[in-house]
């Protein structure tokens, strides 16, 4: 899910005016502060399910999209059955059944967590969250996930670069121990995905000790990555990339 290549996108534009959406586009702007956005969603087959919110019935995708950015700045999926007009915002992970309704029609929203900052690479958008709250991995991952992405995979000497840009202005350097994307499964280390671990990217020492399978990156040892077992507690980096085409 941190990874998307996006097929078809929806552009909404409009005005925001003191954190409320305003379809009249010809308010008086010396009594409204009017501020012009604009935002993108992209079509996906996942269904809402049970974990959702049913806010009621809207008049359009438009519509359900700009309702559901008002109940939260996580980053969501909105759905709306054009058979009843009912509109679903769901965060992630989704849980539950599927709901009632055979018209859903999807999308998920194509921004950064305003927590998250952003880096742009020809098409790909790249976003990634610091948390120095200390958790152990399978915690730290799932905190990821709940957000719409997962543990930053350094796949590359940009996403190298742009992870220490990242923690050399919001983490403490001198304390900091940072929770990566990797994992030991039959003595192969790899990514969730199941790709394998670039060691070449991010300095890797592996002390060969047991029941050590997952990977942090430290920022005090050059950035160095390093293996520890799974219920040492370190801060995280979450990782949420899209690719828009143009």
């Amino acid at each position: 899910m941190a990874d998307r290549l996006v097929s078809a996108v929806l552009f909404i534009s409009c005005y925001v005016v003191a954190g409320q959406f305003n379809h009249n586009h010809h308010e008086d702007s010396q009594n409204h502060k009017l501020a012009y956005q604009q935002y993108a969603a992209a079509s996906t087959q996942e269904l809402p399910t049970t974990s959702c919110t049913i806010i009621g019935k809207t008049d359009s995708d438009t519509q359900c999209f700009l309702r559901c950015t008002m109940l939260s700045n996580i980053r969501f999926l909105f759905s709306r059955d054009s058979g009843t007009g009912n509109c679903a915002c769901c965060y992630f992970p989704l849980s539950g059944s599927v709901l009632n309704g055979s018209e859903w029609k999807s999308f998920f929203e194509l921004s950064c967590p305003s927590h998250y900052k952003e880096y742009k690479r020809d098409d790909v958008t790249i976003c990634l969250g610091y948390s120095d709250s200390s958790m152990v991995y399978h915690a730290a991952t799932t905190s990821c996930h709940r957000e719409g992405g997962d543990l930053v995979k350094v796949d590359s000497p940009d996403k190298f670069n742009i992870l220490k840009d990242l923690l050399n202005t919001t983490a403490n350097l001198t304390t900091a121990e940072v929770w990566i994307q990797g994992e030991e499964v039959n003595e192969v280390w790899q990514f969730h995905d199941g790709t394998p671990f670039a060691d070449h990217f991010c300095p890797f020492f592996e002390s060969n000790r047991t029941n050590e399978s997952r990977i942090r990156l430290i920022p005090r040892f050059d950035f160095s990555c390093y293996d520890i077992g799974v219920n040492w507690l370190c801060g995280f980096v979450c990782e949420i990339s899209f690719r828009i085409p143009f």
